[in-house]
């Protein structure tokens, strides 16, 4: 069997460049989600994986190596409050 690729980010030409997440359901390990690196690594064939794209969640690690998954978009910067009056 030829080893399988997983990409880090998109290349569908609408979608280009967002960076990509896996989420692995097999059998002898439950439901991870997994870097692209990790994921073409762990890849048996026998696994259902789901390609998502990690749109907003700054807190999205792999968790096989714990590295974070990068957001497509910065977090939200919090306005200051003294700019609106009551």
């Amino acid at each position: 069997m030829e080893k399988k690729t997983f990409e880090n980010f998109s290349s569908d030409p609408n979608f280009s460049g967002y960076p990509l997440f896996y989420i692995v359901d097999c059998n002898y390990a439950g439901t991870q989600t997994m870097c692209a690196n990790c994921c073409t690594n762990e890849y048996t064939g026998d696994e259902t994986i789901q390609t998502e794209a990690n749109w907003e969640n700054h807190n999205l690690y792999c968790d096989v190596c714990s590295n974070k998954i990068e957001a497509a978009y910065e977090a939200d910067v919090e306005e200051e409050d003294s700019e609106y009056i009551c």
